[in-house]
């Protein structure tokens, strides 16, 4: 851990965004550690074996393998770890004139305590930052802001996940998601993807709609534009013919469809494409 004397807790206004220090935290079941203090940047703490606890408004938390502790500038930070077993953890404090703004993006600009699993992608990620942060090669801030980026969004993703369903569920509505987009031209209704998950058209219209955020009529349509979209830039396909493609009986109602996605047309689209690759400059 650093020096609790050599940090000034003082943002610099020349840096968006950049890491101030992060590391790896072993305690023996012996070698029990508590912390208690307030800087000015934001510090995550993430468990990947051990138990703990942290005081957050003066209410004492658990915390076990898979915990994400995440502290606030000036917030006052009580935590530590059991000592009935050895714990292992990584910390990273962060910080920059852009990070409040990024927060609230995220979502990540309240709350302390996230439960995002044993997760082996967020762990290399925090492996590779403190790889880069240590041998500090020629432009490794800029690599610790590349992965300082990555294990924010991976963590908002996970506390997302959390709120919206269990993973076994958010499994299978994105085994769904990749399954409309390679089928959409073969997929006529909402009640054929809730037989593939055996579930019944409302309850599977339902857990779809809360872990996608949009109806899967809505995201059957936009996987079926995207694909349109595809097409005509690299095919050579009518537009009659790509309607038909992706699931349009109707071209004049895929001709609107596609202008309500994309504010043009697919004839326009396409001819547009077809400007910028003869006149590149």
């Amino acid at each position: 851990m650093r020096d609790v004397n050599s940090f000034s807790g003082e943002v610099s206004q020349n840096k968006e965004l950049y890491v101030d220090s992060c590391g790896y935290q072993l305690l023996n079941a012996s070698g029990g550690k508590m912390n208690t203090y307030s800087w000015a940047d934001y510090h995550i703490l993430y468990i990947v074996e051990g138990t703990g606890y942290a005081t957050i408004g003066g209410e004492k938390h658990k915390m076990g393998a898979g915990t994400m502790l995440f502290f606030h500038p000036w917030q006052l930070r009580v935590y530590g770890m059991h000592r009935n077993k050895d714990s292992r953890s990584y910390y990273l404090h962060f910080n920059g004139s852009a990070c409040e703004e990024l927060m609230r993006s995220l979502r990540l600009d309240s709350g302390n305590i996230f439960n995002v699993g044993i997760s082996l992608t967020l762990t290399r990620l925090l492996d590779d930052l403190i790889n880069e942060f240590r041998l500090k090669n020629e432009h490794y801030e800029y690599m610790c802001q590349s992965h300082l980026l990555s294990i924010l969004t991976l963590i908002a993703r996970k506390k997302s996940d959390t709120s919206r369903g269990s993973s076994e569920t958010k499994k299978r509505i994105n085994e769904i998601c990749k399954y409309i987009y390679d089928n959409c031209g073969r997929i006529e209704s909402v009640s054929e993807l809730a037989q593939i998950t055996h579930l019944s058209e409302s309850r599977f219209s339902h857990l779809f709609s809360k872990t996608v955020g949009v109806s899967p009529q809505s995201y059957l349509l936009r996987a079926k534009i995207d694909v349109s979209k595809e097409m005509l830039t690299n095919t050579d396909l009518s537009v009659g013919q790509i309607s038909v493609s992706v699931g349009f009986r109707d071209q004049n109602y895929f001709s609107r469809a596609f202008k309500r996605f994309t504010g043009t047309s697919p004839t326009e689209y396409r001819r547009h494409l077809t400007e910028i690759s003869q006149n590149p400059t």
